[in-house]
């Protein structure tokens, strides 16, 4: 590998750096049966009460948000939490392979030690999925398949995808490989 070489890798962690290749969510689906009022948001992006538990939203929406990451796994909460009963079917997906979900409340309470935001759940009481929602419940790849009948406090779940590394750790990658090449083009050079 020669100096050009070194300079095309690192011109390459640049631009994935520029394109900001990281976690992307999005979803399609339904809200009682009407698509044209269907919404998915991330809860984070909002200037409401920024807590979720047990009835706070009260809205028509399905939202999500980007929780901690821990030893490569991402962890997402997703969570519907209407003002009257409603029924949410949605197609998740996720920009990396799913490797796992919670969807009890005592699950989402022992979790959120390790992959909650702290500050963020009002309460865990009467979150997770009820039976007929855990059934409603499926997931393959990086798709989850959701047909959620919710009413207050909501249907809450997290959702574990494999890692991606953030585009500074391919920069970080690229000019240390660089860096390898030039020392080794070197030490090459020195030794005729």
């Amino acid at each position: 590998m020669n100096l050009k070489s070194a300079g095309i890798a690192v011109g390459t962690a640049v631009a994935l750096t520029a394109t900001g290749a990281v976690h992307a969510i999005s979803a399609i689906g339904k809200i009682n049966d009407s698509e044209a009022k269907f919404s998915f948001q991330d809860y984070q992006e909002r200037d409401l009460q920024p807590k979720v538990g047990n009835g706070l939203v009260d809205e028509n929406t399905l939202f999500f948000f980007k929780e901690k990451e821990v030893n490569g796994v991402q962890s997402w909460y997703v969570f519907f939490d209407p003002s009257c009963k409603a029924t949410v079917d949605a197609e998740i997906t996720f920009d990396s392979a799913i490797s796992g979900i919670v969807t009890s409340s005592r699950g989402l309470a022992d979790s959120n030690s390790i992959y909650g935001l702290g500050g963020v759940y009002e309460s865990v009481k009467y979150t997770g999925l009820e039976y007929h929602d855990k059934k409603g419940t499926s997931w393959s790849g990086n798709t989850l398949r959701i047909h959620w009948n919710a009413s207050d406090p909501g249907d809450h779940m997290r959702v574990m995808t494999t890692a991606i590394p953030e585009p500074q750790t391919y920069l970080l990658m690229a000019m240390g490989l660089g860096a390898l090449a030039f020392v080794a083009r070197r030490r090459k050079l020195a030794l005729k």
